[in-house]
Protein backbone atom coordinates (compact mmCIF):
# COMPACT_ATOMS: atom_id res chain seq x y z
CA UNK A 1 0.00 0.00 0.00
CA UNK A 2 1.41 3.20 -1.15
CA UNK A 3 1.46 6.25 1.26
CA UNK A 4 -1.73 7.91 -0.90
CA UNK A 5 -3.27 5.13 -0.80
CA UNK A 6 -3.21 5.12 3.31
CA UNK A 7 -4.06 8.82 3.09
CA UNK A 8 -7.03 8.04 1.30
CA UNK A 9 -7.85 5.01 3.34
CA UNK A 10 -7.83 7.42 6.29
CA UNK A 11 -10.11 9.93 4.61
CA UNK A 12 -12.84 8.04 4.14
CA UNK A 13 -12.67 6.57 7.47
CA UNK A 14 -12.61 9.71 9.36
CA UNK A 15 -15.79 10.92 7.40
CA UNK A 16 -17.63 8.16 8.77
CA UNK A 17 -20.78 8.53 6.46
CA UNK A 18 -21.30 5.54 4.43
CA UNK A 19 -23.89 5.79 0.80
CA UNK A 20 -26.56 4.00 2.63
CA UNK A 21 -27.25 5.43 5.87
CA UNK A 22 -29.49 8.28 5.19
CA UNK A 23 -26.48 10.96 6.59
CA UNK A 24 -24.41 11.32 3.73
CA UNK A 25 -25.64 12.16 0.02
CA UNK A 26 -26.98 9.33 -1.42
CA UNK A 27 -29.35 7.26 0.88
CA UNK A 28 -31.72 9.98 2.17
CA UNK A 29 -34.90 7.89 1.03
CA UNK A 30 -34.66 5.87 4.20
CA UNK A 31 -34.37 7.90 6.55
CA UNK A 32 -37.41 10.32 5.20
CA UNK A 33 -39.68 6.97 5.27
CA UNK A 34 -38.59 6.38 8.92
CA UNK A 35 -39.53 9.73 9.77
CA UNK A 36 -42.86 9.51 7.82
CA UNK A 37 -44.13 6.09 9.75
CA UNK A 38 -42.72 7.49 13.42
CA UNK A 39 -44.99 10.91 12.50
CA UNK A 40 -48.12 8.89 10.86
CA UNK A 41 -47.60 6.45 14.64
CA UNK A 42 -47.93 9.60 16.75
CA UNK A 43 -50.58 10.52 15.09
CA UNK A 44 -52.67 7.48 14.97
CA UNK A 45 -51.94 7.35 18.56
CA UNK A 46 -52.61 11.04 20.06
CA UNK A 47 -56.10 10.65 17.67
CA UNK A 48 -56.87 7.44 19.79
CA UNK A 49 -56.02 8.48 22.55
CA UNK A 50 -58.06 12.02 21.64
CA UNK A 51 -61.56 9.76 20.71
CA UNK A 52 -61.27 8.19 24.01
CA UNK A 53 -61.37 11.05 26.03
CA UNK A 54 -63.95 12.33 23.69
CA UNK A 55 -66.11 9.16 24.69
CA UNK A 56 -65.44 9.41 28.22
CA UNK A 57 -66.65 12.60 28.33
CA UNK A 58 -69.53 12.49 26.10
CA UNK A 59 -71.39 9.11 27.10
CA UNK A 60 -74.14 9.46 29.39
CA UNK A 61 -74.31 6.44 31.43
CA UNK A 62 -74.50 8.75 35.00
CA UNK A 63 -76.60 10.58 33.90
CA UNK A 64 -80.48 9.71 34.93
CA UNK A 65 -83.38 9.15 33.34
CA UNK A 66 -85.61 12.01 33.12
CA UNK A 67 -88.97 12.99 32.60
CA UNK A 68 -91.16 15.98 31.37
CA UNK A 69 -94.52 16.94 31.84
CA UNK A 70 -94.94 17.30 27.46
CA UNK A 71 -99.17 18.63 27.74
CA UNK A 72 -101.90 19.18 30.00
CA UNK A 73 -105.65 19.73 28.29
CA UNK A 74 -108.66 20.14 30.41
CA UNK A 75 -111.53 17.70 30.17
CA UNK A 76 -115.10 17.28 31.41
CA UNK A 77 -114.87 21.03 31.52
CA UNK A 78 -112.08 22.05 33.64
CA UNK A 79 -112.79 19.55 36.56
CA UNK A 80 -109.51 17.26 35.18
CA UNK A 81 -106.75 17.66 33.69
CA UNK A 82 -105.14 15.10 31.34
CA UNK A 83 -101.37 15.48 31.32
CA UNK A 84 -99.24 13.96 29.33
CA UNK A 85 -95.97 12.96 30.38
CA UNK A 86 -92.57 11.44 28.78
CA UNK A 87 -89.59 9.51 30.16
CA UNK A 88 -86.14 9.97 28.47
CA UNK A 89 -83.80 7.13 29.37
CA UNK A 90 -80.37 8.38 28.11
CA UNK A 91 -78.68 6.43 30.73
CA UNK A 92 -75.93 3.47 28.95
CA UNK A 93 -77.84 0.22 30.02
CA UNK A 94 -81.80 -0.20 29.32
CA UNK A 95 -84.18 -0.16 31.96
CA UNK A 96 -86.14 -3.33 33.35
CA UNK A 97 -88.58 -0.86 35.24
CA UNK A 98 -89.38 2.97 36.10
CA UNK A 99 -91.26 4.48 38.78
CA UNK A 100 -92.69 8.02 38.06
CA UNK A 101 -94.75 9.82 40.40
CA UNK A 102 -97.41 13.02 38.92
CA UNK A 103 -98.17 15.36 41.69
CA UNK A 104 -101.09 17.30 41.14
CA UNK A 105 -101.25 19.40 43.98
CA UNK A 106 -102.82 17.15 47.07
CA UNK A 107 -102.72 14.21 45.17
CA UNK A 108 -100.15 11.90 43.35
CA UNK A 109 -100.59 9.93 40.63
CA UNK A 110 -98.06 6.52 39.99
CA UNK A 111 -97.19 5.15 36.71
CA UNK A 112 -94.75 2.57 36.04
CA UNK A 113 -92.45 2.24 32.59
CA UNK A 114 -90.99 -1.29 31.68
CA UNK A 115 -88.63 -1.87 29.18
CA UNK A 116 -86.91 1.18 28.34
CA UNK A 117 -84.06 0.73 26.05
CA UNK A 118 -80.70 2.96 26.05
CA UNK A 119 -81.81 6.32 24.59
CA UNK A 120 -85.44 5.19 24.34
CA UNK A 121 -88.84 7.23 25.22
CA UNK A 122 -91.67 6.31 26.47
CA UNK A 123 -95.05 8.30 26.96
CA UNK A 124 -97.72 7.96 29.58
CA UNK A 125 -100.90 9.78 30.21
CA UNK A 126 -102.65 10.57 33.87
CA UNK A 127 -105.50 12.43 34.75
CA UNK A 128 -105.60 15.34 37.72
CA UNK A 129 -107.73 17.63 39.46
CA UNK A 130 -108.69 20.50 37.64
CA UNK A 131 -106.59 24.00 38.69
CA UNK A 132 -103.40 21.56 39.99
CA UNK A 133 -100.08 22.48 38.66
CA UNK A 134 -98.58 18.85 37.08
CA UNK A 135 -95.23 18.32 38.10
CA UNK A 136 -93.67 14.82 37.21
CA UNK A 137 -90.45 13.58 39.01
CA UNK A 138 -88.38 9.97 38.87
CA UNK A 139 -88.91 7.96 41.86
CA UNK A 140 -86.99 5.03 41.29
CA UNK A 141 -85.42 2.49 38.33
CA UNK A 142 -84.00 -0.58 38.01
CA UNK A 143 -81.27 -1.68 35.37
CA UNK A 144 -82.03 -4.16 32.65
Amino acid sequence: MTPDDEARAGERSETGSHPDDGDGEGGGGAALLERTVVAVSILLIASTLGFVLWQATVTSEVADPRVNVQSVEPVDGENHLRVGIELDNRRGPGLASVQVAVECGETERAVEFEHVPSGGRRTATVTCPGGSEPEAIVETWKDA
